[in-house]
């Protein structure tokens, strides 16, 4: 199915925060498979319209949260695989 990102421009959370959070619940519920690449960072601005800062920083943040683990994937395919064998990533 792919990654599905749907923001709420004046919701509670920062729109990076959105991000991070539909990624990581899209991980918990199986809807991204390990073997799924995450869009590219232009590519994910482009789809959901938002700018390629914001959804860089969303995708530093879920790098950051793998590098807390002491188990930093090499690449954003590679962080739902470490996202979805390690439970306190999410």
């Amino acid at each position: 199915m792919g990654l599905v990102i749907v923001i709420e421009p004046h919701g509670t959370y920062a729109i990076y925060e959105q991000i991070v959070n539909q990624i990581k619940n899209q991980i918990i519920s199986g809807e991204l498979q390990p073997d799924e690449a995450l869009p590219s960072i232009r590519g994910l601005a482009a789809d959901i319209g938002v700018s390629v800062i914001t959804t860089k920083h969303a995708y530093e943040e879920l790098d950051r949260k793998s590098s807390e683990t002491g188990q930093k994937p090499r690449d954003y395919r590679n962080l739902l695989t470490q996202c979805q064998h390690t439970p306190d990533i999410i």
